[in-house]
């Protein structure tokens, strides 16, 4: 009798795990390429990206002339075939191109965008004395030493090219990868978001790009500023990852890759802030108003995280509120830099 009953519980158990695997959904095999082996074109969030470097390049041009307040609107909003082949070398698409997608432009793809429009009109303002020598109190050039390179600075010490590009790569580039991959068992959604982060397919840490059409655009520029975790390999494993996930119906898989590389992109923008915030300690004026410049585009950039488990909203406020200052007495106070540096590496858990 209790043999009998052994074999009738196993016999239940056996039918449960029958049961449970025939309620599963079949899930082939299938291999993680070692590029982004995908077929699928997004031209227009290419050209977006393309219209984003097109753009800076264009207020950069300010440093020698006046810019003009309706080009720049033009770029913004893709009117009035603005673009010139100036603007746009060594990219994909031509300025051309660009100028015929009449549909396609920054203004209305772009998280609050009235905020990033002003900072273009900053840079424009700013132009208007490009052949001046800029001081405290004094909108103008300076020099940066390393490279030896022009910059413009406001009255205040901001570099309103660099802030605008680092803060557009959170309100476009940033804020889509997180809302595209909000459903990771998407395909298109998969592919929407690679697009925006402008890895290249065959992404290689080790390899030197220079101006190729084919090198690292968006957030992907910003990948060496995080070699220390490997983040940019990391975030172009699970987009590969994902991607092969999503084909082959195995969301358990997808929804992993998806967590990770929002994690990681996250740390790139952290790591980033924290890299600009240590180089806006040394160097002459200009290197340090510059970096800074860039740390505060950046810090912009991560109001579009995608959680906010390890930067909360009162870290993130008190790091803005530093920011709110003339960039000249700032640079004075490299406590109040590190400082701010810190809050970042502790939230972030870099050591």
């Amino acid at each position: 009798m209790r043999l009998r009953a052994i074999i009738l519980v196993v016999s239940v158990i056996c039918c449960s795990l029958l049961a449970c695997v025939k309620d599963e959904p079949f899930i082939p095999s299938y291999t993680v390429p070692p590029t982004y082996d995908f077929e699928d074109i997004d031209s227009i969030i290419t050209a977006r990206v393309i219209m984003l470097h097109g753009v800076k390049n264009y207020l950069l041009s300010g440093t020698d002339s006046v810019l003009n307040a309706e080009i720049a609107t033009a770029l913004w909003t893709n009117t009035d075939s603005a673009f010139t082949p100036a603007m746009v070398p060594n990219f994909i698409y031509k300025a051309e191109r660009l100028n015929r997608m009449r549909s396609t432009n920054l203004s209305g793809d772009t998280r609050d965008a009235d905020i990033l429009k002003s900072f273009i009109d900053s840079a424009v303002t700013v132009s208007a004395s490009h052949n001046v020598a800029g001081s405290n109190g004094v909108p103008g050039w300076q020099m940066l030493s390393n490279p030896s390179e022009k910059r413009l600075f406001s009255s205040i010490g901001i570099e309103y090219t660099e802030v605008w590009e680092k803060a557009m790569l959170g309100a476009m580039c940033l804020y889509r990868v997180n809302s595209q991959l909000s459903n990771p068992a998407n395909a298109t959604t998969w592919a929407q978001a690679f697009h925006y982060s402008g890895i290249p397919r065959d992404y290689d840490p080790t390899i030197n790009y220079g101006d190729s059409p084919n090198r690292p655009l968006a957030i992907a520029t910003l990948f060496p500023n995080a070699e220390s975790i490997q983040a940019g390999s990391k975030i172009f494993e699970d987009f590969r990852r994902g991607r092969a996930a999503v084909n082959a119906g195995d969301l358990r898989v997808a929804t992993l890759a998806k967590d990770s590389l929002l994690l990681n992109i996250e740390k790139v923008f952290a790591l980033s802030a924290i890299h600009y915030l240590d180089a806006a300690k040394d160097g002459n004026t200009a290197d340090k108003l510059y970096n800074l410049s860039r740390a505060f585009g950046t810090i912009i950039a991560l109001n579009y995280r995608s959680s906010k488990q390890l930067l909360n909203d009162e870290a993130y406020i008190m790091i803005l509120e530093v920011f709110d200052n003339n960039f000249y007495t700032l640079i004075q106070n490299p406590t109040a830099i590190t400082n701010i540096r810190n809050v970042l590496a502790t939230a972030y858990e870099f050591h």
